[in-house]
């Protein structure tokens, strides 16, 4: 699904131009930078995966979308830090692509690769899908900006991240419990340690994006064995 969500570059269309009053020539600039990172990355990512590994691979595209997702939902102040957004996206969904076939083909049985990929480009499509949806139904009936959607993305990219080990996952549910009312925050590891489902349920986006960091401070040291160091870029 994460993959899906550099499709939903497409309606943000509309929204950025009303939102930073652009001209058609430099709205049309917004698919461009998220969509030439395909073209610029497959390759040299796919020789980097022939060294590296595929989960590496897999690693990198969802860190490189969600340090593009943070961004955005620490504020769009500008038309810059938009398309910064975008093309972080587009680059995350680009190395994803590299890794997430080969991978699919790893993880199916012997005859079932054909009926995975295809359910899996179904649950592609609904990351496409919420492009255009997240915001009509925020507005709607949240009476929410649109750009509510990269906080809801951001969430649900921690979410797809692998599982970490059981001392980590005490520490997450430990930050969890610590949580003023009336938020609320839960972890739960499925199947066989495979992946890690966060839950949090609040009343503020400000506290919500800082739910979200906190799992990323503590996740990414786990599972790439980086220090969390803040992008500069997450101060701006």
């Amino acid at each position: 699904m994460a993959m899906g969500f550099a499709d939903a570059v497409g309606p943000f269309v509309s929204l950025a131009k009303n939102e930073f009053q652009l001209s058609n020539a430099v709205a049309s600039l917004i698919p461009f930078v998220g969509f030439v990172m395909f073209g610029l990355l497959s390759i040299p990512m796919g020789v980097f995966q022939d060294k590296h590994g595929k989960k590496l691979v897999l690693m990198l595209g969802l860190s490189v979308a969600l340090v593009g997702l943070l961004n955005a939902a620490f504020g769009l102040t500008s038309f810059a830090r938009f398309l910064l957004t975008v093309l972080l996206v587009g680059a995350g969904a680009a190395i994803l692509q590299v890794s997430g076939n080969p991978i699919m083909r790893d993880v199916s049985d012997p005859g079932k690769y054909a009926r995975n990929l295809s359910l899996a480009q179904f649950v592609k499509a609904i990351g496409s899908l919420s492009g255009p949806m997240i915001p009509l139904v925020a507005a709607k009936y949240f009476g929410a900006s649109w750009t509510v959607i990269f906080p809801i993305y951001a969430v649900a990219l921690v979410v797809a991240a692998p599982s970490p080990d059981p001392a980590v996952l005490a520490t997450l549910r430990e930050r969890a419990a610590a949580l003023p009312e009336p938020d609320l925050a839960a972890f739960t590891v499925l199947g066989d340690d495979e992946l890690l489902v966060a839950r949090w349920r609040g009343g503020s986006a400000e506290r919500a994006r800082t739910f979200i960091q906190d799992c990323w401070r503590i996740l990414r040291p786990a599972l790439l064995g980086r220090p969390a160091v803040a992008p500069r870029i997450w101060a701006t």
